[in-house]
């Protein structure tokens, strides 16, 4: 019959073990060490003890002379085994150690050497940048100059303009055009049918433009090869034919004049690609 061990508790509740518990525990692990001794002596001491003895009453001298160089070898042996393996793992840590440290500094070093190689590669892409801007700007004025005379300095400009306010005149544009669009409608409402186009060299110009007031609704054709301008004697508007100036509005106003352009698709006209054709709203005023 097996009867569980008795345990007495403390003040606090824990559980503390009595000395039967103590005394099973000690029995137990003394037992187990007996058993092990016992196969110890039983499978390795007693037949190496016989072996010995054997050898000692056939030859003494030599077996006296081994058992002598064995006991004396233990320490040495011992001794190696733990120099080796200790200078094995000291080497191991050092040599880990020391690649880890040397990447360290080779990597610092060549981050060192490779952090103002990009502040100089940055500032000669500037330089690259400027030249090359400012030669196109050079080579396009002087592309005008000789192509628009006098003429080609204002349209340089307004190029050079357009070309670095691209994005603020994109936000810009439609809403300028709706608004224009949206009017010259209202005002085409009120003033019925548009009048006939004449053809104009550099570009069309609505009939009924000598003088007093009048209401012109008429198509536009822009050559590619004008500049913005406002004619005040001839009533013509001129834009630069290019894809930014597509659906661009213009409002000019000159000595009680209002003339709204607004292009509304592209045109085929003799001038080449770049031709757009265009709506001209209600002009105030004489012209």
């Amino acid at each position: 019959m097996v009867h569980s061990p008795a345990r007495h508790t403390n003040g606090h509740g824990h559980g503390l073990a009595s000395e039967d518990d103590l005394q099973g525990y000690f029995d137990r692990y003394a037992g187990a060490v007996r058993h092990n001794f016992s196969r110890f002596e039983s499978q390795l001491g007693r037949p190496a003890f016989e072996v010995f003895q054997q050898s000692f009453n056939e030859r003494p001298v030599i077996t006296t002379f081994l058992a002598i160089y064995a006991v004396l070898s233990v320490v040495p042996v011992l001794s190696f085994i733990g120099f080796s393996l200790f200078l094995t793992t000291t080497y191991t840590f050092l040599a880990f150690g020391g690649a880890f440290v040397v990447s360290v500094v080779s990597i610092l070093f060549l981050g060192s050497i490779l952090i103002p190689t990009l502040l100089l590669t940055l500032l000669f892409t500037a330089l690259i940048t400027s030249f090359l801007l400012s030669a196109f700007l050079a080579w396009r004025f002087w592309v005008l100059v000789r192509k628009e005379g006098p003429r080609g300095v204002g349209e340089w400009g307004g190029e050079t303009k357009r070309r670095f306010a691209r994005h603020h005149r994109r936000e810009e544009v439609p809403a300028a055009a709706r608004d224009a669009k949206e009017k010259v409608e209202t005002e085409q409402q009120d003033v019925g049918r548009p009048d006939p186009v004449t053809h104009h060299e550099n570009g069309i110009k609505g009939e009924g433009e000598g003088g007093g007031d009048s209401d012109t609704s008429s198509a536009v054709v822009i050559p590619s090869n004008r500049t913005s301008a406002y004619m005040p004697s001839s009533g013509t508007i001129f834009i630069p034919a290019n894809e930014e100036n597509r659906g661009r509005s213009v409002e000019r106003k000159e000595g009680g004049t209002m003339e709204t352009f607004y292009q509304v698709e592209a045109g085929s006209g003799d001038g080449g690609d770049g031709e757009y054709v265009g709506q001209e709203g209600k002009q105030e005023g004489g012209i």
